[in-house]
């Protein structure tokens, strides 16, 4: 989704594309199937909170989570899905570096907040056996000369 989580002037953006998503995923909701919805959303999830308690001020990853019809008699299709970042310790919840101070080379810990995410439908959440988030796979960009990425993967295994 749209870039930049902290600007106010891309939330409504950020909101929009997020609802396309959302009737994509309530489609396969409806269907029966399973659903894995993973990427680089730009935003922090207000109930599993990253390293730093990011907060966020759109509304984005919450309507990719759920969809709850407003009245009983609404016919929209209910879904929930988890974010697995809920498997691991607040500690280690970061995927994204970002230091808008270039001039200084702060640890990943310290530079760094969760705005990838892996949401999954309740049914492969109950078959999700090992989550992590891999931010020791290589150093912030400022610390290396080999610049792979200032993403670092989350990864996740579900059994069979």
């Amino acid at each position: 989704l749209l870039a930049f989580p902290d600007e106010a002037s891309r939330c409504r953006q950020r909101e929009a594309q997020a609802l396309v998503l959302q009737g994509v995923i309530a489609s396969h909701v409806q269907a029966g199937l399973n659903v894995v919805c993973m990427g680089d959303f730009n935003d922090w999830d207000l109930q599993v909170p990253d390293v730093k308690s990011s907060r966020p001020i759109s509304r984005a990853l919450s309507f990719l989570k759920d969809v709850i019809p407003e009245k009983e008699e609404d016919e929209a299709v209910t879904y929930e899905l988890v974010n697995v970042a809920q498997n691991v310790a607040q500690s280690t919840r970061f995927t994204a570096y970002y230091n808008p101070d270039s001039s200084v080379c702060l640890a990943a810990r310290d530079a760094s907040s969760s705005i990838d995410h892996v949401l999954l439908s309740n049914g492969l959440q109950r078959v999700a056996k090992v989550t992590s988030f891999d931010n020791g796979v290589f150093k912030p960009p400022c610390a290396t000369q080999l610049h792979f990425s200032d993403h670092w993967p989350v990864v996740v295994t579900l059994r069979a």
